[in-house]
């Protein structure tokens, strides 16, 4: 849980640009891509992502224009990137309003009761790395290339002149 604002603006920054840089990579032919009937499509999975900061500050209360779960789906990659950039530029400007000391007010989000700094940590960044997840193994599963996330891949080992680790 943050309890200092500039702690999620920093770690957010990196969050976003690692998920925008992967997001960035997909081919908008593999935006269908779905192994089975029980698994999101890729497209799906990034509207997913990219929504969520706007439906979890609308549930929080906070007066926003960034797309949501709830709004209409965008269907292009190039329309996807960039509602995740303004919805990252929206979302930075709202937290940025905040003091540290709301970071520790409850408010109601997703049915349920969390502190604010709960809210940014693990229904945002948490949530948001869980589903980056889900999209490498999508990605993977057709034969594509991974960005580093938080270490080398097999590729960035190769690109790098090293032995991938086993």
């Amino acid at each position: 849980m943050y309890r200092k604002i500039q702690d999620f603006l920093e770690e957010w920054q990196q969050e976003f640009e690692a998920t925008k840089d992967l997001v960035a990579s997909i081919r908008e032919e593999d935006l269908d891509f779905s192994p089975g009937d029980k698994i999101r499509p890729i497209r799906d999975l990034i509207w997913h992502i990219v929504g969520t900061p706007g439906t979890l500050m609308t549930e929080m209360g906070e007066t926003n224009n960034m797309v949501n779960w709830h709004g209409k789906q965008v269907e292009t990659l190039e329309g996807l990137v960039s509602a995740y950039d303004r919805a990252n530029e929206e979302l930075v400007s709202i937290v940025s309003r905040w003091t540290d000391e709301e970071l520790n007010t409850s408010v109601s989000v997703l049915d349920g009761e969390y502190r604010k700094g709960y809210v940014l940590s693990s229904l945002l960044i948490g949530h948001q790395a869980h589903h980056r997840g889900q999209l490498t193994v999508l990605m993977r599963m057709k034969n594509r290339r991974v960005t580093a996330l938080y270490g080398p891949t097999y590729e960035t080992w190769l690109d790098m002149g090293e032995e991938p680790m086993k």
